[in-house]
């Protein structure tokens, strides 16, 4: 079950209020942490959330960006915490979400450091061979 979700506020259960950083018609990310709680239905056309797990998205940032903004600040803080060493190699175990970000900010931060990745689809191979 996917974690990252995006989509438009459309509905209040029972007249509630959200907190104050996000209205009705707002569109939000949900972070599935906040409250302990991981709502199933990412695919779905409705889903439940409790307005603890609602991050609004500027404006002019796409579903694809905002999905992986939980996934590389994850990435990017694991990478800062333990850098690699100068010129040393890092294996990166997984292509998805946090694999591939991972990558990229290896990439870009450590452009010496000699990076693999372990993936488990083609797509994810060629996706991380492109970064």
């Amino acid at each position: 079950m996917p974690e990252e979700r995006v989509g438009d506020i459309v509905d209040l259960a029972n007249g509630q209020k959200p907190d104050l950083t996000v209205l009705l018609g707002d569109y939000v990310c949900t972070h599935p942490f906040v409250s302990g709680y991981v709502p199933p239905g990412a695919w779905a056309e409705l889903l439940a959330a409790h307005d603890s797990m609602l991050i609004p998205v500027p404006d002019g940032i796409s579903n694809e960006a905002a999905v992986l903004a939980d996934p590389f600040a994850v990435s990017l803080h694991s990478v800062t915490r333990h850098p690699p060493p100068p010129g040393g190699k890092v294996l990166v175990y997984g292509g998805g979400a946090l694999g591939t970000t991972a990558t990229a900010i290896l990439r870009a931060l450590h452009p010496d450091v000699e990076v693999m990745v372990v993936a488990r689809f083609p797509a994810q191979a060629a996706l991380a061979r492109h970064l």
